[in-house]
Formats: C-alpha cells, structure tokens, sequence
C-alpha cells in the first residue's frame, strides 16, 4: 500500500529544511526564525488572494453552467493538445 503524507507533514519538513538551509548558508538561527515570522505576515494578503482565487476557479468549474458546456465550441486554431485536454479536465473537475 502506498502511503501519501498529509500536507502539512509536507510543509513541516520543508519548513525545516529551509531552516537548516538558511543557517548553512551563515545566518544566524534568531535572524532566521525573525525572517520566517516577517515573511509569513508579509505574505498574508498574497496567500488570501490566492486562496480566494483557486476557490473561485473551482466554484466556477464545477458550476452547472460550465458542466453543459459544448466541447465542439473549443476554437479549431487551439493546438491539438489543449483541445484534447479541456474536456478531460471538465470530466474530472
């Protein structure tokens, strides 16, 4: 059985491995955990932005609307790919 780690497990290792890169690269553990805490206040409004914006798109994508959509309204000068993609995209989502 194959085991996937939740994200926050994921984000707790990189978190320290970032720490453990920011001091061997010379800075100093206080400097490092002053820069962690300006960086996450800093970033805030930008991760809220961007929680906001995913939660939409995916409200959006599964909306009834979007579901009944005709795939044969995809424009013709798309690459072969992408045309190829959007209807699975829309089954999945």
């Amino acid at each position: 059985m194959r085991y996937i780690p939740d994200p926050y497990t994921i984000e707790i290792i990189l978190t320290f491995l970032t720490f453990l890169g920011a001091l061997a690269a010379g800075t100093g553990p206080r400097a490092t955990m002053e820069g962690w805490v300006d960086g996450v206040w800093t970033l805030l409004p930008f991760m809220a932005t961007l929680s906001g914006m995913l939660m939409a798109g995916d409200a959006i994508a599964k909306s009834p609307a979007l579901m009944m959509t005709d795939v044969s309204l995809i424009p013709a000068s798309w690459p072969a790919e992408l045309r190829e993609v959007i209807p699975l995209v829309e089954t999945i989502g």
